[in-house]
């Protein structure tokens, strides 16, 4: 038998499409570069949450002087595999961290996710004047007036302003921030959100049709077209 002769076909589909979801119209195959980089967000977490673990304690002392929070991901050099592999996708982790304020001594009001799942910077109205920029969330709340609206109500849409009217600082050196991991029903970290994160599909929105079953999409699209 002669052998038989390949020839390169174009592909119909982009193997980006393939691996969405299937809400999104995917098969929701996940590739294996979006399976490493959750589970590189995954230690990332892991360094935030297991504060008192050996190897956690280590790689915070070898490259954070031993601090424990969102900002402690810096470029360095020489640096291990493991170290630079989260750097590479902390933008990741901080979309899915969100923080329960606690008593707002250490959480950014403008800089980090506390109230939505993303910084309050990215949905100011107006350039945040210096003078507030670095305020923490302490800063922006009153004991015995609640929060000071004329510091900030300026410069967020109101959609923000009514998640902020809604959350409450507790008062106290003992009520620390909470980290919590937007998207997941526990608060802890799955690979099911964090593949999300990596898919951008929290931007996308779906129309319906891929949540039908095979033999009523044709209906689906008859009413809808």
């Amino acid at each position: 038998m002669g052998r038989q002769c390949r020839t390169r076909k174009i592909h119909n589909v982009s193997w980006y499409t393939v691996t969405k979801s299937k809400v999104c119209g995917g098969l929701g195959l996940r590739s294996m570069r979006q399976v490493n980089t959750t589970f590189l967000m995954k230690l990332g977490w892991r360094l935030l949450t297991e504060q008192e673990s050996l190897w956690s304690r280590v790689l915070r002392f070898k490259y954070c002087k031993g601090c424990c929070n969102m900002d402690m991901f810096r470029q360095r050099t020489n640096v291990s595999n493991a170290w630079r592999g989260i750097l590479n996708y902390v933008k990741f982790i901080r979309q899915g961290i969100r923080l329960e304020v606690g008593n707002g001594k250490q959480t950014l009001f403008w800089h980090h996710n506390w109230v939505l799942n993303k910084p309050l910077s990215q949905l100011a109205t107006y350039t945040i004047p210096p003078s507030i920029r670095d305020f923490t969330v302490i800063d922006c709340w009153d004991v015995n007036n609640g929060w000071k609206w004329e510091l900030f109500s300026d410069f967020l849409p109101e959609e923000a302003l009514k998640s902020i009217a809604a959350c409450e600082v507790t008062i106290g050196d003992e009520c620390q921030y909470e980290l919590i991991w937007d998207g997941s029903s526990h608060g802890g970290f799955s690979v099911k959100s964090a593949l999300k994160i990596v898919r951008n599909e929290g931007s996308e929105i779906s129309d319906g049709l891929w949540r039908y079953p095979a033999k009523n999409a044709f209906l689906y699209l008859a009413n809808y077209s």
